[in-house]
């Protein structure tokens, strides 16, 4: 009788620390998975602030050289959709490669929220 309880005892604890274990390993995951894309959204906004910089730093070259006003104005217009548009294809991007299951941790879906986001997770860490 003695040895059925102490295998039923082995069963239930093996039971609970798998349950426990998994549980602990999706926490940690969460965790870590929340934190990279963070990083990675923090990453694409920085090059995102960069190239803005290198765009009118091109846009006074062009100025200086004596291009047209309305010329850079146009230029301007056609760069700032097409850097819209690649950093809204990164987010999307970002977001179609992340497993299903962690997909409700990430607080954007495009680049318009992801630039909110970063706003958030800029003033988080700042007080930190």
């Amino acid at each position: 009788m003695e040895i059925i309880l102490y295998g039923l005892f082995f069963i239930v604890g093996y039971l609970v620390h798998a349950a426990y274990t998994y549980v602990l390993g999706l926490g940690v995951s969460a965790v870590s998975y929340k934190q990279v894309m963070e990083d990675c959204i923090l990453v694409i906004a920085n090059t995102y602030e960069r190239q803005i910089s290198l765009n009118e730093g091109w846009y006074m070259t062009l100025h200086q050289k004596g291009f047209e006003r309305e010329e850079i104005d146009r230029l301007r217009t056609k760069d700032k959709i097409e850097l819209e548009s690649t950093m809204d294809l990164l987010v999307t991007n970002l977001i179609s490669i992340s497993p299903q299951r962690f997909r409700n941790l990430l607080e954007f879906s495009d680049w318009k929220t992801a630039n909110i986001e970063v706003t958030k997770i800029i003033k988080r860490r700042s007080k930190t």
